[in-house]
């Protein structure tokens, strides 16, 4: 069975802003539950957004932690430091191919969340246009560090691409011209896309 990816942000506070080492007691404390593989946070480029990704063997394990209030009212309790006054939490898991250690590792990560709107398009659509953008991402032309995508659990009509750059200007000058950004072009032509940028370090025990 494939990993259960979790994908959870919100705004930080401004102490966190000020010391983002407040962040580790909470992850090293979801490092220790039960279920969890890996985990990486980090601050949004774009935006004051505090990002959590957390890698579970299955969505049954995220769930079981939810169900221990003790366990998650531990974990909210050292998370909450960092958190805005109004948070504004976005929660998702995604399911994303091997590739994504690689993608979150990379110094930038960009998170690109898909979803089609023009008439005919289908999620089908996007899936071949993501295999094709892989295929680019993996040329020796291009800067990409890594690519991973996958479909959003908790909406299927919606796609996840994490593509790892070194730098937000290397993203910003591929798309310029180029295979990737010849394929590129066809996801804003036919669906909507949101965009994040996010330094992300690995958590440690």
């Amino acid at each position: 069975m494939a990993p259960a990816i979790e994908i959870v942000s919100w705004v930080a506070s401004d102490a966190y802003l000020q010391d983002k080492s407040i962040v580790e007691g909470g992850v090293k404390f979801v490092l220790g539950v039960k279920g969890v593989l890996q985990v990486w946070s980090g601050l949004q480029i774009e935006k004051s957004r505090l990002f959590m990704v957390t890698v579970w063997d299955s969505i049954e394990s995220h769930k079981a932690l939810e169900a221990d209030k003790e366990q998650y009212g531990k974990s909210l309790g050292l998370l909450g430091p960092t958190m805005a006054a109004n948070p504004e939490v976005e929660l998702y898991h995604a399911e994303l191919d091997e590739d994504y250690p690689a993608a979150f590792n990379s110094p930038t990560v960009e998170f690109a969340l898909i979803t089609p709107t023009e008439e005919g398009a289908t999620v089908e659509t996007f899936k071949t246009l993501l295999a094709k953008l892989k295929v680019e991402a993996y040329k020796d032309t291009c800067t990409v560090l890594a690519l991973s995508w996958g479909t959003i659990v908790e909406k299927p009509q919606t796609l996840l691409g994490v593509v790892g750059w070194k730098s937000i200007e290397a993203h910003h000058e591929e798309v310029k011209s180029g295979g990737f950004a010849d394929v590129g072009k066809q996801f804003g032509a036919k669906g909507k896309i949101e965009f994040a940028h996010v330094h992300l370090a690995p958590g440690s025990k």
